[in-house]
């Protein structure tokens, strides 16, 4: 009887890990040389609509490398939102209500008519333009890839270590 409830736990623990991880999108920058990195958002409050605005205080992680200006999760414009269409089986970026990011230096922002050329097509353009106004100086067609979630190391770790100790015969 311990050994299945502890065997349970361990599902459960395992469960509730990767269930918290899947509330989180990736988006990987590619498409334009000099521009690198990924921004992250939080998913869970997607409505499966087109043109779903929702605030910049859902990305997650930033990262991101654009032309040697780089900006990170402190960087995020709080005040301004992302607009998304998440009608597919995986959202896409489609424009931006604000700044993305601005980093003291240089601001970013999405833009529609990107990658393709299509407006709302998915692969929103980033822009650059000076800190503090809407990065409209200069447009890049980034492409906007979702990364595909691997199950956490870590979580796989402690089912495993969670098996192995407890499913040992105890020997007297």
């Amino acid at each position: 009887m311990k050994k299945l409830k502890l065997f349970s736990l361990a599902i459960f623990l395992f469960t509730v890990t990767n269930l918290a991880n899947a509330a989180l999108i990736k988006f990987n920058a590619t498409g334009v040389a000099g521009v690198s990195g990924f921004v992250e958002f939080d998913d869970s409050l997607f409505s499966g609509t087109s043109g779903q605005i929702l605030s910049n205080s859902i990305v997650t992680d930033l990262s991101l490398d654009v032309f040697g200006e780089l900006f990170s999760l402190a960087d995020v414009a709080l005040t301004a939102s992302t607009i998304f269409d998440s009608t597919g089986p995986t959202p896409v970026i489609i424009n931006g209500s604000g700044n993305l990011a601005d980093n003291g230096v240089t601001a970013i922002a999405f833009f529609p008519d990107g990658f393709s050329g299509t407006t709302f097509d998915g692969d929103a353009s980033l822009s650059t333009g000076p800190t503090g106004s809407l990065a409209d100086t200069d447009f890049f067609a980034v492409k906007w890839e979702v990364a595909t979630e691997v199950p956490e190391p870590s979580a796989l770790l402690l089912l495993s270590a969670g098996l192995l100790l407890f499913g040992r015969r105890k020997t007297k």
